[in-house]
């Protein structure tokens, strides 16, 4: 599969039809354009708020899984209603768990 500075040709495809653009070569992908990742999964993953550890596992579960998914892991372990929605049930609880040691599975 086609990639360019970590985008996949089918990611900058939906991105771009998202967008209302004509398709395009990844490999032309502007600056601008190559933040799909950080827009589209690390900020609505709230990756931003993690420790380094748990951010990257977050980040790598939203771009495969899709934000919902990622986050309904991430309330599984945390023991939480799994709603795939951040709200203040689920940040009270992260809020005492964002550490290294967080369990993936209980």
């Amino acid at each position: 599969m086609r990639t360019n500075k970590g985008i996949t040709q089918s990611a900058y495809n939906a991105f771009r039809r998202s967008k209302n653009l004509p398709q395009a070569d990844v490999f032309n992908i502007s600056k601008q354009e190559a933040d799909i990742y950080h827009n589209n999964d690390w900020k609505p993953g709230q990756c931003d708020k993690m420790v380094l550890p748990l951010a990257v596992v977050q980040f790598d579960t939203a771009v495969n899984f899709g934000v919902g998914d990622a986050v309904q892991f991430l309330q599984d372990a945390l023991g939480v209603a799994a709603d795939g929605a951040i709200g203040p049930q689920t940040l009270a609880a992260f809020q005492t768990n964002n550490t290294k040691a967080l369990p993936l599975y209980r």
